[in-house]
């Protein structure tokens, strides 16, 4: 029976590309690098807009805003936008059109907190992605409260890629996950981790109605951030692992403490101590 085949306990994982891993790597809160970016003036529309929206409100909340909105629109010096990606960048507010600055305000204001906007190349507002590394032949993704229910399912294109036949089809999940106050105690705490946790991957025992026997599982789940429309983001998973339950595999029971519990005890960390990293390798 596949149960027996589950490991519920974690196990030692490293080997010498994985120690060597671990003393060369060190961590640099670099989710973009730096580039200079002149500011603009933000128009008297928007900033009116923005500061009508806000007063209505009350709380410490309301005054962080504020603050943020007055340093934005009042500085003339120049500010480094980061770039997560080649296509992605830091702007300031103050670049971004009417809508889109009201939008990112309100956002920024039922967070808590105010951070400056990404856009792609053609100046679309996009959403932030937390960072991912490569560490011990595996991913390693470093998350923040803010990254958190910011994922994106699945799309066509990665669940054709998880069932394409040339793709490889992990036995078995190998993971691991801690949290902390800062993404620099969260990621040593993992690297310092000599055991990992390991789950099955068998192969499902029937097809969907498509004809597919794989999900395509988030190396990150989507309630921390992780994103389902990037191939390099998914793995082919197991759909009653992958779901947390037993949907297309016979002779398993409730998969969820395999798997879905360990996503959600990681984002109740994260939402709890503020970062967290999470890794993970298909073997």
């Amino acid at each position: 029976m596949y149960a027996d085949k589950i490991q519920r306990k974690k196990r030692p994982w490293s080997n010498n590309q994985a120690s060597q891993a671990r003393a060369s790597l060190s961590f640099v809160d670099n989710r973009s690098e730096v580039q200079p970016q002149q500011k603009g003036q933000m128009s008297s529309h928007v900033g009116m807009q923005m500061q009508t929206m806000v007063e209505d409100q009350t709380g410490d909340r309301q005054k962080n805003v504020l603050q943020a909105i007055a340093y934005q629109s009042s500085s003339n010096q120049v500010q480094p936008a980061q770039r997560a990606a080649s296509e992605v960048r830091e702007v300031d507010i103050t670049e971004l059109s009417d809508g889109d600055a009201r939008k990112h305000v309100f956002e920024s204001f039922k967070k808590g907190q105010m951070v400056k906007p990404l856009v792609d190349e053609s100046g679309k507002v996009v959403q932030r992605v937390p960072q991912k590394l490569s560490y011990g032949g595996g991913d390693l993704f470093i998350v923040l409260k803010s990254d958190l229910g910011k994922g994106t399912g699945t799309s066509k294109t990665t669940r054709a890629y998880v069932n394409n036949p040339g793709t490889p089809k992990p036995g078995a999940i190998l993971f691991d996950y801690e949290t902390a106050n800062s993404t620099a105690k969260s990621q040593a705490l993992v690297k310092g981790n000599k055991n990992a946790w390991e789950v099955e991957n068998p192969e499902a025992d029937r097809t969907y109605k498509s004809g597919s026997y794989w999900d395509a599982g988030h190396k990150l789940g989507r309630q921390n951030g992780g994103l389902g429309n990037d191939v390099n983001w998914v793995f082919p998973q197991n759909p009653a692992f992958n779901q947390g339950n037993s949907r297309n595999m016979d002779d398993v029971d409730e998969t969820r403490p395999y798997w879905r519990q360990h996503e959600d005890d990681f984002n109740s960390g994260v939402r709890k101590d503020g970062a967290g990293a999470w890794w993970m390798r298909t073997n």
